[in-house]
């Protein structure tokens, strides 16, 4: 052909531009990129302000601070008129008008132990006003880590599809300048239309996500949500077991309440115990007499608890195995918290290595990989179907990247639950 030399040309200059744009368009993945829009800590603190679960508990608290106001306060004292000595005949006695006040008095460290029952009942209230907190938290993480992932997804996609139609537009020149058959041509189409086909597919899974995120956060599924920012990886020097066991068993909220109700339940078995002994009742009385001299008078009495000492023991004991019952579910879940940790950690640390992995060997290779296919063909020593395959490879390199990214991100968000670490205001 005459014009064999120029379409040469052209083959050429496609090949060395193709190679000279790979290293912008598809190996694009920065281990620090950080993007700029929505991030964890906001899309958390939007889920949490004003969630009716959380609403709910506090109001638990609220009527636990209200009750706390007169907890171990004086019964109210109870006052009585009675006319007394009434005739049968009015010939006979002297009726007379009787005012008396009385004030029951508990025995003493009964008030004390009331107030701090419902301290007890507080503390546990506002634990658990905590764990709501916490739980909401990380499902908001794990939607906004899900959302960054489906479009850190759809990147590579769209990276590895660019690269697929540069490659056509390669395989077009070598065709007309009779340096490739059409059979080229077709294999890069095909690969352009399996990555059209992953997108669409993406593109559903990524609207599945968004419904859940704007549900969570109480607003309209269909709203869009704003471009979002990568979560942190998380801090290699910060991941150390020891340390994180530390910190769940003194955060912990769920350790919290079991504490909290342990000690309720024995200041319930003090009460009770304390219940045997009568409480004491002060009063004074004045009389008016209808035609003789007043009279005033003292008295003073006590309950008498004859029915109450098997009783309140029982009830005593009662308490004590409750108290038992949740320190014993203390202990357990602290063995269950140390298991849980250091299951996260490990995924984390697995996660870690394998970004390392990636981003240092493999993902370098795989980018050689293309590059060497590109130049090559344009030279005409590599087939089409070789190149697709280093293509194919470079993708699921990069895909196997940002699920390991994944991985780090939710096994930092778990270990941040298990330790009750940050939760937005």
């Amino acid at each position: 052909m005459s014009s064999g030399p120029d379409n040469r040309f052209v083959t050429f200059a496609l090949a060395a531009s193709l190679l000279c744009a790979g290293g912008s368009v598809a190996f694009a993945v920065g281990p620090g990129a950080t993007d700029s829009g929505l991030t964890e800590d906001a899309f958390v603190a939007e889920v949490l302000r004003g969630h009716p679960a959380i609403a709910a508990r506090r109001a638990r608290l609220d009527a636990l601070q209200e009750r706390r106001a007169f907890a171990g306060s004086l019964p109210n004292p109870t006052a009585n008129l009675m006319l007394d000595d009434v005739p049968v005949r009015f010939r006979e006695g002297m009726p007379m008008l009787r005012y008396s006040a009385e004030q029951m008095i508990p025995w003493p460290g009964k008030r004390r132990l009331a107030a701090e029952i419902v301290d007890a009942s507080a503390e546990a209230a506002r634990a658990r006003t905590e764990t709501t907190r916490e739980d909401l938290a990380l499902r908001a993480r794990l939607v906004h880590i899900d959302l960054v992932r489906v479009d850190a997804m759809k990147r590579v996609y769209v990276r590895t599809r660019e690269l697929g139609v540069s490659l056509r537009q390669l395989a077009l020149a070598r065709m007309q300048a009779s340096r490739a058959t059409y059979h080229d041509v077709i294999t890069a189409e095909l690969e352009i239309a399996r990555i059209d086909s992953d997108l669409g597919a993406l593109e559903a899974e990524r609207q599945g996500v968004v419904y859940t995120a704007n549900a969570l956060s109480r607003q309209d599924t269909a709203r869009a949500l704003p471009k979002l920012s990568r979560g942190p990886l998380g801090n290699a020097a910060q991941m150390e077991l020891s340390r994180l066991q530390a910190l769940a068993f003194d955060r912990r909220s769920e350790l919290r309440t079991m504490a909290a109700h342990a000690e309720e339940m024995r200041r319930e078995a003090k009460m009770a115990r304390l219940e045997k002994y009568p409480d004491l009742m002060v009063g004074a009385f004045y009389k008016q007499a209808f035609g003789a001299h007043d009279l005033f008078g003292l008295m003073a009495g006590g309950s008498i608890p004859v029915f109450a000492d098997d009783r309140q023991e029982r009830q005593a004991r009662e308490a004590e195995a409750r108290a038992q019952e949740s320190l014993a579910e203390l202990a357990a879940m602290k063995v269950e918290i140390a298991a849980e940790l250091a299951a996260a950690l490990g995924r984390w640390q697995t996660a870690a290595r394998r970004v390392a992995f990636l981003e240092g060997t493999v993902l370098p290779k795989s980018r050689e990989a293309v590059n060497t296919g590109i130049a090559t063909y344009g030279a005409g020593t590599t087939p089409m179907t070789a190149i697709v395959d280093s293509t194919r490879m470079l993708w699921m390199t990069e895909g196997h990247l940002v699920m390991a990214r994944t991985e780090m991100r939710m096994s930092r968000a778990m270990i941040d639950r298990i330790t009750s670490g940050h939760v937005p205001p």
